[in-house]
């Protein structure tokens, strides 16, 4: 009769070769301090921000601010008021919705704004695949600073008819919260591929370099701010010309990066 098999206690440590083979496969063959290097700045690289050790996945965030922008969207289009029938002039409602052309302007430009950050910042997370304490935080201050275009936009349709000095505060309104708002993006790309949040070191490659192309964002921005000074319309006009181009250009770049091959070096 075989002797029945001896079993070891499940609570008795294990040692020798066994023990290092369970080590390896619990590890991926990579020493615990590395891994949980590589698990944090998702670069596989030591030596990460600190930060970045404790970053989790980016889908909260990221549904978090497709819910604001959703919003945003929404209260921009409550500026577009009903001409009541009972305040309707001589001209009746023909007149009354052309008298509206101000609210039309300033819903338009910022409604398409709202749209290219909103496609822009989808960009940015395709590389950035961990948020930290502090890229929250920015993230945070440039959705304070996208919500608030449905108030400033409102302004600006208000006193887009009112006297010079009326339509050039509301321009500077509606411009200084655009610099403000492209300034924190510019900084919250920028963390992110420096504290290893991204994906890869290609994906942090690719980030720093369609994000050159963003950093003109600001400096254009301030340039429409300053046209207000002159000219609200040309300043309006400046806007509609960045929201082509940054429509248009940046995702067409993010994606022609994301391309194999598209990438730029790394060294």
């Amino acid at each position: 009769m075989p002797a029945t098999p001896s079993f070891e206690p499940f609570d008795r440590p294990l040692d020798g070769p066994g023990a290092r083979r369970s080590a390896d496969a619990a590890t991926g063959g990579v020493a615990p301090g590395r891994a949980a290097g590589a698990a944090g700045t998702g670069t596989g690289t030591p030596g990460g921000d600190s930060d970045a050790v404790d970053a989790a996945p980016t889908g909260r965030l990221e549904a978090f601010s497709d819910g604001v922008f959703a919003i945003i969207i929404t209260l921009l289009v409550l500026d577009l008021r009903v001409p009541r029938a009972a305040a309707l002039g001589a001209g009746g409602l023909g007149a009354a919705l052309r008298a509206l052309w101000p609210n039309y302007l300033a819903f338009l430009v910022s409604f398409c704004i709202t749209g290219v950050v909103w496609a822009n910042h989808h960009a940015m997370f395709r590389r950035i695949r961990r948020a930290d304490h502090t890229l929250i935080v920015l993230n945070t201050l440039l959705l304070l600073c996208v919500a608030v275009l449905p108030f400033t936009a409102a302004v600006l349709a208000e006193y887009l008819t009112g006297t010079a000095a009326e339509r050039r505060l509301a321009g500077q309104l509606y411009g200084g919260a655009l610099v403000v708002g492209g300034v924190v993006f510019n900084l919250l790309w920028w963390y992110a591929a420096r504290a290893g949040l991204c994906g890869s070191a290609a994906d942090a490659a690719a980030l720093r370099h369609v994000g050159r192309h963003w950093l003109a964002g600001p400096v254009l921005y301030a340039a429409a701010f300053a046209l207000a000074w002159a000219s609200v319309p040309a300043s309006l006009a400046l806007y509609a010309a960045l929201i082509l181009w940054f429509g248009i250009s940046g995702p067409w770049l993010a994606r022609r990066l994301a391309r194999p091959g598209g990438a730029p070096r790394t060294r």
